[in-house]
């Protein structure tokens, strides 16, 4: 790869991530946060297939995103839990062979998504194509990768916290209109 054409890559992954903190910045589902992380993810590493899971704070899965990734119920619990992503669920971004994760994939990528020091979810990507077939990961892949999960983190966390605004406001409401109900039937008595 020339020189020229590992800066334009530099510059459109920076372009990337200003793009994702932009998207991000405004009240955005969990459901949105966590495909918008998966397609960028997949998209500008060049990978053949990736994963995006929100985690509750009891790690069980709450939204899950795949493209290319074969997801099939209970497995993205089982990929969260697995043994080999132990580095993950302590905050480090971890490269290894697919068939740990039990994955049909050569090489997978996985990255923590941390907001205050709580796992808010994970992203993986896999196989990077290359014009000559596959290629590995490099540094700057973990970078990169690093860098979309840290900014997605907040994003699912402020989703979770409108959500639940949300849910608290109709809550509130269905108590006022019976409460008013209930004054209307007592000054008719």
């Amino acid at each position: 790869m020339t020189a020229s054409t590992r800066e334009g890559w530099r510059r459109a992954r920076l372009e990337t991530i200003l793009d994702l903190s932009l998207a991000l910045a405004g009240p955005r589902r969990e459901g949105e946060v966590v495909e918008e992380l998966v397609q960028r993810a997949v998209g500008l590493l060049d990978a053949r297939a990736g994963i995006a899971i929100s985690l509750l704070p009891s790690l069980e899965p709450a939204t899950v995103v795949s493209v290319g990734w074969p997801v099939e119920t209970g497995s993205a619990a089982r990929l969260v839990s697995s043994p080999a992503l132990h580095a993950v669920r302590e905050g480090a971004v971890t490269r290894m062979a697919g068939e740990s994760l039990g994955a049909p994939f050569s090489e997978v990528l996985v990255a923590p998504c941390l907001w205050r020091e709580e796992l808010m979810g994970v992203v993986a990507v896999a196989d990077k194509e290359a014009r000559q077939g596959q290629a590995r990961f490099d540094d700057e892949d973990v970078t990169f990768l690093r860098s979309l999960a840290l900014l997605a983190a907040p994003a699912i966390a402020s989703g979770r916290m409108l959500e639940e605004v949300q849910r608290q406001r109709l809550l509130l409401e269905e108590v006022n209109r019976a409460l008013r109900m209930g004054a209307g039937e007592e000054a008719e008595l």
